[in-house]
């Protein structure tokens, strides 16, 4: 499928997503994956993003489980999966936990794909990752990490040439949501910087509004109304509701429909109806079941100023006493707590990853993405004592391609750099799990294979036959290639240098021989 054509459907698919179409998306889901199933099946890359997609929309609808379920399903493909599709799993496994009220999980999970997208180059994937990362944050209630997030998510953005709009509704939420916990606590200055980037953010959505599903314009103009409504601007809370509810949502998510009520309770309230106001946003609070959303939280702190303001003091104090609990001093220093240690864990884990990554570097050949020659000898060191131990067979092969030099000379290094990987995947095409190969050094492999010699002389012969069968002349006109081999059995007293050594004697024997050029079976089982 051309890559354009991908790109397309699947920003349909997480458009379908976001707006929580099931029936739709499960059509579209299905006709990427049977388009895109070749011998290996689906790319690993794309089998990730599907199943984060569907979870997506599982969330919207909340349908946790099934959504925790669908990423289960292929997490035994992440470490063949792009930087950027694993963050993404981790991001919204972590916004599933957080459904659970499993806060712990929530945030160890996007400390995870934090950690994997600082590796990663920037590109839309990237920019939505981060971003996902930032809303999960923000549900856990580490607004300022969160926000911070969202900033590098636009920023990747930018760079790429990314359409901004989705990430500035979100991140109008991650803003108003920190507003409220910060109205909560009564820290009135903070909380006025973030409603002012809520209005920058709403502005922006709305200006360029390319890419941004209907139900996040209905979710943003809906939380455009909330903050109006909670600032007494009656006259802004009432317009920006009728336009959220102009938008043509084709499903009303859970969330969509909680966000409707409390943006009219505070419209009500704005509007001196408080009465309506109080009935609406009681209605909406006694209809929560489960873990509270970060910005359902704020209802209880709208429902004591309206009963304040109808004089009904002791209602008024009740509900005052219900956000101290929610949101006092002590729970506002265990979320400081968290963020503090997550942004720990975030560094840590990053530089975890990169020694990792440093280590495999050193044991892996950068033009075939073999093992090399250090990882080789590293592993026969312990495998050849155990094979002995146990009394099982293990035969060593050497191959190196004839006259190499001459096909860089010939043909140019760029063609013998491309001689040499395709030998490479051959290698891991023809190979079983556990067969051992490494690009060993210049143009020579190794293959060490768990099998007496006549078995593994037969494999071996087989992949020499696939290299020479190989279209060559589409890599440059012209071109032939063979491979020179020989091929020892581990003995009783042998070491990994003898064994080598053996096998190298028999290749030296076969290239004056030529006995590569002789007839090869086209199969081999091991």
């Amino acid at each position: 499928m051309p890559d354009d054509r991908l790109a397309q459907r699947l920003s349909l698919a997480r458009r379908l997503a976001s707006e929580a179409r099931l029936d739709r998306l499960d059509e579209v889901l299905a006709g990427l994956r049977a388009d895109a199933v070749t011998e290996g099946g689906v790319p690993a890359d794309l089998e990730v993003e599907l199943a984060v997609i569907r979870a997506t929309a599982l969330l919207n609808l909340e349908r946790p489980a099934e959504a925790w379920d669908v990423l289960q399903g292929v997490q035994s493909r992440l470490e063949e999966a792009s930087l950027a599709a694993q963050a993404r799993f981790h991001s919204m496994s972590g916004t599933a936990a957080q459904f659970f009220n499993d806060t712990d999980t929530a945030i160890e999970e996007s400390v995870l794909a934090l950690a994997v997208l600082a590796d990663a180059p920037p590109s839309v994937e990237r920019a939505m990752a981060t971003a996902s990362c930032g809303l999960t944050l923000a549900y856990c209630r580490l607004f300022p990490l969160a926000a911070e997030v969202f900033g590098q998510a636009l920023d990747v953005a930018a760079e790429v040439g990314m359409p901004a709009a989705r990430l500035h509704a979100q991140a109008q939420y991650v803003q108003l949501t920190w507003g409220m916990s910060l109205d909560h606590l009564g820290l009135a200055g903070e909380r006025d910087s973030r409603w002012a980037a809520v209005v920058r953010h709403h502005e922006a959505a709305l200006a360029r509004p390319e890419g941004l599903p209907d139900i996040m314009r209905a979710l943003s103009c809906a939380e455009r109304s909330l903050l109006a409504g909670r600032l007494g601007d009656a006259a802004t809370a009432r317009a920006k509701l009728r336009e959220a509810r102009a938008v043509p949502v084709e499903v009303v998510s859970p969330s969509l429909s909680r966000l409707f009520a409390h943006a009219e309770g505070a419209a009500l309230f704005a509007e001196g109806r408080l009465d309506e106001a109080r009935q609406t946003l009681l209605g909406l609070w006694e209809s929560v079941s489960g873990p509270v959303q970060a910005r359902t939280d704020d209802v209880p702190l709208l429902l004591a100023r309206v009963d304040e303001a109808a004089g009904r003091t002791a209602d008024a104090l009740r509900w005052y006493r219900v956000v101290y609990g929610r949101y006092g001093r002590t729970q506002q220093e265990s979320w400081q707590a968290r963020e503090t240690a997550a942004r720990l864990r975030v560094e840590q884990e990053a530089l975890l990853r990169r020694s990792r990554e440093l280590e495999a570097d050193t044991l892996t050949d950068p033009l075939t993405g073999l093992p090399n020659r250090r990882a080789l000898d590293a592993e026969l060191t312990t495998l050849i004592p155990a094979v002995q131990a146990a009394g099982e067979p293990l035969s060593l092969a050497v191959l190196d391609v004839d006259g190499f030099k001459r096909i860089n000379d010939g043909h140019g290094h760029p063609v013998g750099d491309e001689v040499l990987r395709v030998i490479g995947r051959v290698l891991r095409e023809r190979c079983e799990e556990c067969d051992r190969f490494a690009r060993y050094g210049g143009d020579e492999f190794v293959l060490c294979l768990p099998a007496p010699l006549d078995r593994a002389r037969a494999a071996v012969a087989a992949v020499v036959a696939s290299v020479a069968g190989h279209a060559w002349s589409e890599v440059s006109p012209g071109l032939r290639v063979t491979v020179g081999w020989g091929i020892a059995e581990l003995s009783p007293e042998g070491t990994p240098t003898s064994l080598f050594a053996a096998a190298d004697r028999e290749l030296l024997a076969a290239k004056r021989g030529r006995r590569h050029l002789a007839p090869v079976p086209a199969v081999a089982d091991l």
